[in-house]
């Protein structure tokens, strides 16, 4: 392309000149160093200088706000338009190439080659500059690390800058990806609260694993976080904190109040449901009387779609619709969880009215009730002795004076035995001294 071909000289126009930073050894930026006394002579003079400029230009800010605000609307319309326009032009030039520019020279006018250079200018916009230069794409992708079936997508992903060369025919195309020696792959999976009902339904305990798991070969499973769509693939981040999926045994579970015997929780687009109850309702078409009666899996455990016109109730419980059609996917469901005694409720207690969140004492009761014998038999009394203390300190002095009586009773029988023994013993000394 010769020097004057109206889109190299958009190019020179608005490239930059590529940049270079100084490193040290440690790779941090190089910073000049600075004398202190010209440090603190240049913040005396421009807090000085400031400070005129704040009290100059206060007011005259103030009222140039109302004689500009007018034209900021259009302003921002034209520039909107301006921006659609150029993105437009990068959908519909997609297949523009360097050479084929250079041959359609006189055919079009210098505010498309401005609007072309802006265009590649414009973030995720990697692949059409590629496109353009004639770039191999899927080598580019490869020397980032990442596999070739991951799709050009992944170049959306990218930063990039086209900077200035050496002549109208030399550019530097700076592309910036992120790589990792550590990356591994597999197939990525929702995973759903790994848990189960306690205390016959009472409760629901479950371990708070992060929703997300990637499953691969050499790593095992991981649990994963913040995934995007890269590509074909999606880009997920390590778990770091939290419960691990791989090791969630470990973790201490999570303990949830269901009176009503259900508990739910979205996942993506779906509401993850367990309950104990054996059936739900299905009101469709806006109906708040007609319903089907469907069953709920043997598991208990399901993920639910509703349509957005209808609604699903189970027990008191209702789920707004807010999909296309309905859908229930079973899961199975194998995790046992311990069962909580009563001074494990007691402290679950505490823990809810830290939380605001206040037991009536009929779910208080329930709760208990749901315990028995389940917690050992010193759990047991210990619990009838806190819950029932009137009836235990009656009991407790009764068997006291019970257990008084019978010592009273015991202690006069063996002095009634010890008297009559040195009795008889008298007796029979004076009938053998009277022999």
């Amino acid at each position: 392309m010769h020097a004057q071909h109206p889109f190299a000289l958009s190019m020179r126009r608005n490239c930059r000149i590529p940049e270079t930073v100084e490193m040290d050894s440690n790779g941090e930026k190089l910073r000049p160093k600075r004398n202190p006394a010209v440090v603190l002579a240049t913040v005396a003079v421009g807090f000085s200088i400031g400070a005129f400029i704040t009290a100059a230009v206060g007011g005259v800010l103030t009222a140039w706000n109302y004689v500009c605000d007018w034209s900021r609307a259009s302003q921002r319309t034209e520039e909107l338009k301006k921006i659609e326009e150029i993105l437009n032009l990068d959908h519909s030039d997609s297949k523009l190439t360097f050479e084929l520019l250079n041959q359609e020279e006189k055919e079009r006018s210098e505010e498309v080659y401005d609007k072309i250079q802006a265009a590649m200018a414009q973030p995720g916009k990697l692949e059409f500059v590629l496109n353009f230069f004639e770039i191999n794409k899927e080598k580019l992708i490869n020397e980032m690390g990442f596999k070739s079936d991951i799709g050009n997508g992944v170049l959306r992903k990218m930063d990039h800058n086209v900077f200035c060369g050496s002549n109208s025919n030399n550019y530097v195309l700076e592309t910036c990806a992120w790589t990792n020696p550590t990356r591994a792959y597999g197939n990525v999976a929702l995973i759903a609260p790994i848990g189960n009902f306690i205390n016959n339904g009472e409760l629901f305990s479950y371990y708070n694993t992060s929703r997300l798991a990637v499953f691969t070969e050499l790593n095992g499973t991981l649990s994963a976080d913040k995934c995007e769509i890269v590509g074909k693939q999606w880009s997920c981040k390590l778990t770091t904190e939290g419960c691990n999926v791989s090791n969630y045994k470990k973790c201490t579970p999570t303990i949830v109040h269901t009176p009503d015997h259900v508990y739910a929780q979205d996942i993506a687009d779906m509401t993850f449901i367990a309950t104990t109850i054996t059936h739900y309702s299905l009101y469709e078409n806006g109906s708040i009387t007609a319903h089907k009666t469907l069953d709920v899996p043997q598991s208990g455990h399901f993920l639910l779609r509703a349509p957005d016109n209808s609604f699903v109730q189970i027990g008191s419980r209702r789920f707004a619709g807010r999909h296309n059609e309905h859908e229930m996917v079973q899961l199975h469901v194998n995790e046992t969880m311990k069962h909580l005694s009563h001074a494990e409720l007691r402290e679950l207690k505490e823990n809810l009215a830290k939380e605001g969140v206040a037991l009536s004492e009929l779910e208080e009761m329930r709760l208990h009730d749901s315990v028995g014998f389940g917690g050992g038999i010193y759990d047991a009394i210990t619990h009838f002795v806190r819950e029932h203390w009137i009836i235990t300190v009656i009991v407790g002095i009764v068997l006291l004076l019970i257990a008084i009586v019978l010592i009273v009773m015991i202690a006069k029988c063996v002095y009634r035995k010890v008297k009559c023994g040195k009795k008889k013993k008298n007796t029979l000394n004076a009938i053998v001294k009277f022999a």
